[in-house]
């Protein structure tokens, strides 16, 4: 499982996306990648030839000043910008069994769907305002393993490990969002999006709402 958790790297663009020296080919490759939007003042070029590898198993983290592009960047490589004033060009290859790569650029709304949440996991910025405000921490994150083909009884089972592995108690799994606090909410968040062992997490200041020790 690899982690982008925000940089854009020197690789030149056009270089070769193919196999590495292990003949793997890499977990996500973007090349020349764009994101521009119309407004009244003219092209306004947010995302301009980006270019980034991601290696299975690597952990890449982007940096940058608020309003840089960090996430559009996110958004595009997931498909889910939501205005429609904008133009988008490049390739975005996704690999991940090693082998068959798929440019997330060509693929509908269903495919992208059937990605996002299995293979692909997103922790957005802001993500405490995520959460149904209706429906208790356990079935949230069964509600998300169920629509990827898991039974509801599994799924129900492995709530307790995976609020384990963010560091929740057992007990937070009956409780409603309003009854979480602001670091808990951005920890079912996180264990929502480990719940099916994503090959890729994208991650948007996961930890913003974290304090220290859990950070």
């Amino acid at each position: 499982m690899a982690t982008v958790t925000g940089g854009i790297d020197t690789r030149r663009p056009g270089a070769s996306v193919d196999s590495d020296r292990t003949g793997v080919a890499p977990l996500l490759h973007i090349e020349d990648l764009d994101v521009h939007f119309k407004t009244p003042r003219g092209i306004a070029r947010v995302v301009d030839g980006a270019n980034l590898t991601v290696n299975h198993s690597e952990i890449i983290g982007i940096a940058g000043e608020s309003g840089s592009g960090k996430t559009t960047l996110v958004e595009a490589i997931l498909q889910i910008i939501r205005f429609t004033n904008r133009t988008t060009n490049g390739r975005v290859l996704f690999s991940p069994d090693g082998v068959q790569q798929v440019d997330l650029m060509t693929l509908g709304p269903r495919e992208m769907r059937r990605l996002r949440g299995k293979d692909i996991a997103y922790v957005p910025q802001g993500s405490m305002n995520s959460l149904n405000p209706v429906m208790r921490v356990a079935d949230q994150i069964v509600d998300g393993m169920v629509d990827h083909g898991v039974s509801p009884r599994q799924a129900r089972a492995r709530v307790p490990d995976l609020l384990d592995r963010v560091g929740l108690e057992a007990r937070a799994a009956r409780l409603y969002p309003h009854e979480l606090s602001g670091g808990m909410k951005q920890r079912v968040i996180i264990a929502i999006a480990i719940a099916m062992d994503p090959k890729l997490i994208v991650a948007d200041e996961p930890t913003t709402a974290l304090d220290v020790n859990v950070q």
